[in-house]
């Protein structure tokens, strides 16, 4: 670096305005974006911040919507089941921060959230079919294997559906809500979307740490859309 630059680069350090960089950092850039856009390396910016008081969220890719490649928070999760993501959600997997969809749509029917020992089953046995109608709590999984071994609950062969548990055959994409609820999407679909938003993040937890927020809780009534209907 010439003697100019650097002259100017410790000038930067020196005389960053705080409220014009408190303004980016509620803008929700990230620490690398704050760095890059100064022309300050991370260090300086960590420094300033807690010289400030100030946090962002991320060092790296922005989170859920805002993330340059969101697909709407759904993925194809282990067995074929769907997952949604929501990190705010008590029972969100740490790893991938989401709730599987069929638990999601149990908890928006019984107007109550699941217990952590609560199986959220299918009377069909396909992991995406998961529209109400379809779908059964056991209070534990004792209890519902007993129904399924014992041959109780009768359900097509999983090994005959792509993706399923013991099938040969995989699927290739993450199918949509109109696919995995069917015609209960008009019905539920508002309610459940309702449901699903009150445990991702709002604009007001741009500054949290995603360790901070994990399993928090809703941010509003999960179950207010009963007051908005």
């Amino acid at each position: 670096m010439s003697g100019k630059m650097h002259q100017m680069a410790r000038a930067r350090r020196l005389f960053l305005d705080r409220e014009s960089f408190a303004q980016l950092v509620a803008a929700g850039q990230t620490q690398t974006q704050l760095a890059a856009s100064l022309g300050v390396s991370r260090n300086t910016i960590q420094r300033r911040m807690r010289e400030w008081g100030l946090r962002t969220g991320r060092n790296g890719s922005l989170p859920g919507p805002r993330h340059h490649d969101w697909k709407g928070g759904r993925r194809l999760g282990k067995h074929g089941y769907i997952e949604i993501w929501c990190p705010l959600h008590p029972q969100a997997k740490i790893a991938t921060k989401s709730v599987p969809e069929h638990r999601l749509v149990m908890e928006v029917v019984l107007g109550r959230p699941l217990g952590t020992t609560e199986v959220a089953h299918h009377w069909d046995g396909h992991p995406r079919h998961n529209w109400p109608a379809n779908l059964g709590v056991y209070p534990n999984n004792a209890d519902h294997l007993r129904d399924e071994l014992t041959g109780r609950v009768k359900a097509s062969p999983r090994a005959s559906i792509p993706g399923a548990y013991r099938s040969r055959q995989t699927i290739h994409h993450c199918p949509d809500a109109r696919e995995t609820l069917g015609d209960s999407l008009l019905e539920m679909g508002p309610r459940l979307a309702f449901y699903i938003e009150s445990f991702r993040p709002t604009l007001a937890h741009r500054n949290q740490t995603f360790r901070t927020l994990l399993r928090v809780g809703a941010w509003r009534d999960p179950f207010g859309w009963v007051s908005t209907e």
